[in-house]
């Protein structure tokens, strides 16, 4: 999965939302090997990890894609999937992704349930509602003390990766699509939860100070941060 200039999302592999085909999309995809469903794709790569691609479609037109990666955590082979995994996805990394497109319009990031299995998770979301794009990222947190964590956003942190890629305005609200409220209930009042994971609440950092950090840093760049 190669950064492409010419196929900047929210295009993925010519894919376009708003112009692919879903059947010819579907009939490539099938012809690259990709196990093809009605209105799905995935593919399992080398050391086990996951492609997987959602499509929405009117009228066989692509409004919108779901790409999701991720490799089975807690085997014997988890250390050669996670290095695979971190070298499949490296083009979208958080630190890729803002050298690519800039500063996203925003970002979430939070922990959702202390008692996911094998200790606390993270979710990282950067959203560009103008270019058409949201890019999730799921990993482990640490516990730092009650509802503060850390974490680390590089690849080998992390187990999933998925983007929702769609045609700028064609959703009325991304934030609320991606993150309804009633998903974030557990964090607060409904008017209220948004500003909670907002990345500047949730760690008391702007977004130019993380673009700095990861831009200078060759190290994983690691933060603290509240629900």
């Amino acid at each position: 999965m190669v950064f492409d200039e010419a196929c900047q999302l929210p295009c993925w592999w010519g894919i376009r939302p708003g112009e692919s085909s879903l059947e010819a999309t579907l009939s490539h995809l099938h012809s690259l090997s990709f196990q093809v469903f009605d209105s799905a794709a995935s593919m399992q790569g080398e050391d086990d990890f996951l492609v997987f691609l959602e499509f929405q479609a009117e009228a066989d037109v692509i409004r919108s894609i779901e790409v999701g990666g991720d490799y089975a955590t807690g085997t014997v082979e988890e250390t050669a999937r996670r290095d695979a995994f971190a070298r499949g996805w490296q083009d979208y990394s958080v630190k890729a992704m803002i050298a690519n497109y800039g500063l996203p319009s925003r970002i979430a990031l939070y922990a959702p349930f202390q008692a996911d299995p094998g200790g606390p998770r993270f979710r990282l979301y950067l959203f560009y509602e103008t270019l058409g794009f949201v890019a999730q990222y799921r990993g482990d947190a640490e516990q730092v003390n009650g509802a503060r964590y850390r974490a680390c956003l590089d690849l080998v942190n992390m187990s999933t990766v998925e983007l929702f890629l769609y045609q700028p305005g064609a959703v009325d609200s991304i934030v609320e699509y991606i993150l309804p409220s009633s998903a974030l209930s557990f964090l607060g009042e409904p008017e209220l939860v948004y500003d909670l994971v907002d990345w500047e609440h949730a760690t008391g950092t702007s977004l130019e100070s993380l673009a700095t950090s990861l831009t200078s840093s060759s190290e994983p760049v690691c933060v603290e941060f509240s629900n």
